[in-house]
């Protein structure tokens, strides 16, 4: 019996070793059966030794190191505040999903049933959905519309004197952090049709959580501009070169990804021994320095190409950078970094740049009143910040050269 538990046991982890190669996905079931696979192999080797006493106590021993590190694993999986190193879906699911296979698990997840799994960065969110964000600081229910974004859509032609502004990036012009009714497009819309002897504003999201300015623009072309836009504002993030990178990953993951998606305690050692990485960015591997720098060019190459293909369909495009609470503290640090991707390039709309903050003291300060102190998106009085300074922006803009009136809806001067 006990020998055809061993083969079971067997075909289990190779079922988990394959899900994980193929699919990209670990539970914590996967985690026992390599901690199993381990104990497997030390025993074996112990086994091998001639003093029968010796060879018990060092196979107790690994039997106990191997039971606790089990615990251990357990508790910094599920047990806050243990559970620093998880990423967003393991807190969420409390399942490892690689992002570098993404289209291949929606694909797994709509072959079971699961109709709502979708590659959102293709697709958008699932269209006239609803979805309740619950976190630690606040809950608030998310509204899709018919293209599976945030938000109501305006019909395809434009009214007379009408302007068109959308909106590109992830969570963060999506609207993570704060309900339907202060995401920085609706408090955008707001702002700039305060003066009514101007034009109307139309401000779409196109926010999509998790995607990346690549992502967006190629989502721009297939789904936004039937709309008829006249200025697009491509924002960028912090984590967006992580992003990229797993973007040109996708259906490939890296090796060192595999120890990391089944222990915690790798995880660990991998961050904070090995400082790979810091705890607030969890997403294996670490760019090399020539890696950031080709990542960063492509980046670049890549709204640099977008800029001049709208412009040359009249549309007026311009580049946001939104910073993370760490480059608002270390301000001036991150705006000097060339390798960096705050201060790699001139971005039309740089936040970092713009938001009012000095000493320490006032840059905690500003944080705190801005940014959630756990989560790192905006309160809504940051997306109100962001909107006022988009606002301002915009209005510099003479749009009454730049937009005529035909036939009762507006075309675009070359």
């Amino acid at each position: 019996m006990r020998k055809y538990g061993r083969y079971i046991i067997l075909i289990v982890s190779s079922i988990h070793a394959f899900v994980l190669y193929y699919y990209g996905i670990s539970t914590f079931v996967t985690t026992c059966l390599f901690y199993y696979c381990i104990y497997a192999l030390l025993g074996f080797l112990a086994g091998h030794i001639k003093n029968n006493n010796l060879q018990e106590l060092l196979i107790w021993n690994i039997r106990n190191v191997i039971i606790v590190f089990v615990l251990v694993e357990f508790a910094m999986t599920f047990i806050p505040p243990f559970t620093f190193l998880n990423n967003f879906m393991e807190n969420d699911k409390g399942i490892y999903f690689s992002e570098c296979k993404r289209k291949i698990q929606c694909t797994f997840l709509q072959e079971f049933g699961f109709k709502k799994a979708r590659f959102v960065f293709d697709e958008g969110n699932l269209p006239n959905s609803q979805r309740v964000v619950n976190r630690r600081e606040f809950t608030y229910k998310c509204n899709y519309n018919q293209l599976g974004l945030r938000g109501k859509l305006p019909p395809l032609h434009k009214s007379e004197k009408e302007i068109r502004v959308v909106l590109l990036e992830d969570s963060f012009i999506e609207g993570d952090g704060t309900p339907d009714d202060s995401t920085v497009s609706i408090l955008l819309e707001q702002k700039l049709n305060t003066d009514k002897d101007s034009c109307k504003f139309t401000v779409i999201n196109g926010g999509i959580s998790g995607s990346n300015p690549i992502y967006e623009q190629k989502f721009l072309y297939r789904r936004l501009l039937q709309f008829n836009p006249d200025i697009v504002i491509s924002a960028v993030y912090s984590n967006d070169l992580w992003d990229i990178q797993v973007m040109m990953h996708q259906g490939r993951i890296p090796m060192e990804e595999y120890p990391f998606a089944v222990s915690h305690i790798f995880r660990l050692f991998y961050f904070g021994i090995m400082k790979h990485n810091d705890f607030s960015c969890l997403h294996p591997p670490k760019t090399t320095r020539r890696r950031r720098e080709v990542l960063l060019d492509y980046l670049q190459n890549d709204l640099m190409l977008s800029k001049k293909q709208l412009n040359n369909q009249g549309i007026e495009m311009l580049t946001m950078y939104i910073p993370a609470k760490d480059e608002v503290i270390h301000k001036n640090e991150f705006l000097t970094q060339k390798q960096h991707i705050s201060g790699f390039m001139k971005y039309d709309i740089n936040l970092l740049e713009l938001f009012d903050v000095n000493g320490i003291r006032q840059k905690n300060e500003f944080t705190g009143r801005y940014y959630w102190k756990k989560d790192a998106h905006f309160r809504p009085e940051g997306y109100n910040l962001v909107a006022a300074i988009l606002s301002a922006q915009i209005k510099e803009i003479d749009w009454k050269k730049k937009v005529k009136t035909v036939s009762g809806f507006d075309t675009k001067n070359n």
